[in-house]
């Protein structure tokens, strides 16, 4: 149960930064999805449950936070964490093909959540880009957490 407050808390604070903070310093374009990065980072060092809760908290908060549909960035970022899972355990094993994942997962979010806003695909394949640097960024912090905090 720790676990899970921990990454509730966390997930609040990358949800605000995402929305506010970053917006202005990269542009609205450009800006990181954070909420995507914890999970697919936490997905890379095989946590499943966690990944999947910290999508599914990180949507709903990212839905109340913003002016999309409550659900609907929770449903897309868990069928993202759940095909890249399926993919990775049944089909591909390698870290090329999870690394490809993690790059185009923020433009595919990006595409079925702001479909009707979406700017052009140099926009998108830079937000992803951005996204991927986060994501790298979040593997080495979840990978030195360890033991500590993430699976007491």
């Amino acid at each position: 149960m720790k676990k899970y407050v921990i990454i509730a808390g966390v997930i609040i604070v990358l949800a605000v930064l995402q929305l506010s903070f970053f917006p202005e310093v990269f542009g609205i374009w450009y800006s990181p999805n954070l909420v995507l990065a914890l999970s697919l980072a936490l997905l890379f060092r095989d946590r499943f449950d966690e990944a999947m809760f910290c999508g599914f908290f990180g949507g709903l908060v990212l839905d109340l936070l913003s002016f999309t549909p409550a659900g609907l960035s929770a449903l897309v970022i868990c069928a993202l964490i759940y095909c890249v899972y399926l993919a990775r355990r049944y089909l591909f094993r390698g870290l090329a093909f999870f690394s490809i994942a993690a790059l185009f997962s923020p433009a595919i979010f990006a595409l079925v959540v702001n479909l009707p806003k979406v700017a052009s695909v140099p926009s998108l394949l830079a937000q992803a880009v951005v996204t991927f640097a986060v994501f790298v960024v979040a593997v080495l912090i979840v990978r030195a957490s360890g033991n500590r905090i993430a699976l007491n």
